[in-house]
């Protein structure tokens, strides 16, 4: 995970989602970082599974 928001450090918070499920729950969390260009993003997703946080990222170059 630290590895994951590594990616995101001198990355400003872009967009937010709280995502809730089908029976109006929330359940996920993610973070969109991107830099001044938009060019550089870096993506954390936070998901509940059963009784854990499953953590998932995506880094790379936006598409504009």
């Amino acid at each position: 995970m630290v590895l994951l928001f590594a990616e995101a450090h001198g990355l400003c918070l872009f967009w937010a989602w709280a995502m809730t499920n089908q029976q109006g729950y929330f359940d996920a969390l993610q973070l969109e970082f991107r830099d001044g260009s938009l060019r550089r993003e870096a993506i954390v997703q936070f998901k509940a599974v059963a009784s854990g946080i499953w953590v998932s990222g995506w880094r790379g170059q936006a598409e504009n």
